[in-house]
């Protein structure tokens, strides 16, 4: 299975990328980009970047996204990955931890 090559924005642009057909994995700084998705995941940013996580929780509750009283209740990994798994999932090579389903609301 190949790496992912290149960089994206969101750690849930990955998810995009999978649902297109690429099977792939990511290590922990692939998801730097991502504050929440490296919060979600377990994965400590770099101290230079340590900040971004407070400043988009607090933007996202300034915008009424979220409370910050909800943060402590977003789910986590308990422990930080080593790689993570994307691919469409009639073609996981392991067996999946996480399956999303994308449906249009109402369907």
């Amino acid at each position: 299975m190949a790496k992912f090559a290149g960089t994206e924005p969101s750690s849930c642009s990955f998810w995009r990328i999978a649902a297109g057909g690429r099977t792939f994995y990511t290590v922990p700084s692939d998801h730097y980009n991502c504050p929440i998705g490296s919060y979600t995941h377990n994965i400590a940013l770099p101290p230079e970047r340590a900040p971004e996580l407070d400043q988009t929780l607090s933007l996202m509750a300034t915008i009424g996204y979220i409370k910050m009283e909800e943060v402590p209740g977003i789910p986590r990994l308990a422990e930080p990955p080593g790689v993570v798994v994307y691919a469409p999932l009639g073609d996981a090579p392991v067996d999946p931890d996480v399956v999303l389903f994308a449906g249009r609301p109402g369907a």
